[in-house]
């Protein structure tokens, strides 16, 4: 027999015949309600008339064993019937599916709400606290550093990750440009530069920009016209032929150039053109005495 199923000894078509050949009157809501779903308008319903038609019925009953018998018979908890009854008793009968949105208090249960502010202030200076000091702001060394340094009791790790979250944190890849940022007076001179390009074209004074770049002993074309009739690599190497050109990894030998220009074109003898020594990265070559040595020379 299905376990979800309830049948009754007079569970038939005709009144007073036994049920021999019964069917399936009441399916059970759900097996106890396992996964708490949220119960319907039209299963509060069903449930609250079970309960009503049980309570008219049966008036030697107590209240205790009324419910356990519809517990049973409907699948559902005691707490659940009353419930539902309770909820009936307050809206005149009027039974409607709860809803699944945040509850009004919940923005008071929230971490950042239940510590002081103090707390919450010393959690939001630490991160970016590990940032300037060159390192790698993750939630360990923020929670070592606040436990070392503040008068407040430590936090655990998990709940000084779920402060950072409700507090707008974002945990993302990191970003090689972020550099920029590390230091405030390099901000001061980008929002400063911002202000002053606009002003130079009206005072008819050129503008030039100076850049510089590498390329690889490796560097070629992107683009390629390979035969498209291989099916593979495989069948490309028994013929005899090729399937492609591998795109070079970068690695080897570059050279470094530096120039400057403006919108018309490049400046007369500035292009500076050396070989670098590693094959590691070329900032590393292009260091501050041979740029200034550049820029004293050429300019």
């Amino acid at each position: 027999m299905d376990p979800r199923v309830v049948t009754s000894a007079l569970d038939s078509f005709s009144p007073g015949e036994s049920g021999g050949a019964s069917i399936a009157t009441v399916r059970i809501l759900s097996e106890k309600n396992k996964n708490r779903n949220v119960f319907s308008s039209t299963a509060r319903k069903l449930i609250f008339h079970c309960s009503e038609f049980r309570r008219v019925r049966e008036t030697k009953c107590t209240v205790e064993e009324a419910a356990a018998f519809l517990a049973d018979m409907v699948g559902i908890a005691s707490r659940t019937l009353f419930t539902v009854r309770k909820e009936a008793e307050a809206t005149g009968g009027v039974l409607s599916t709860p809803s699944r949105k945040r509850p009004p208090n919940a923005e008071k249960k929230r971490r950042s709400a239940l510590y002081e502010r103090f707390k919450l202030n010393a959690v939001r200076a630490y991160a970016p606290d590990v940032f300037r000091r060159k390192g790698i702001p993750t939630v360990a060394k923020v929670t070592k550093e606040f436990s070392e340094h503040t008068g407040v009791p430590p936090l655990k790790a998990w709940t000084v990750r779920r402060l950072l979250r409700e507090m707008r944190f974002k945990r993302y890849k990191r970003s090689r440009n972020s550099l920029l940022l590390e230091s405030e007076d390099i901000f001061a001179w980008r929002h400063e530069y911002r202000r002053d390009i606009p002003r130079y074209p009206a005072k008819n004074r050129q503008i030039f920009y100076m850049g510089e770049g590498w390329v690889t002993a490796g560097h070629m074309t992107s683009t390629v016209w390979p035969d498209s009739n291989m099916p593979s690599s495989a069948d490309a190497l028994r013929r005899g032929l090729t399937a492609g050109l591998k795109q070079p990894s970068g690695k080897g030998e570059h050279v470094i150039v530096t120039h400057i220009g403006s919108k018309y074109g490049f400046v007369d003898g500035c292009l500076d053109v050396f070989r670098g020594k590693n094959t590691g990265e070329y900032h590393e070559e292009m260091d501050g005495l041979r740029f200034e040595n550049w820029l004293d020379s050429h300019l």
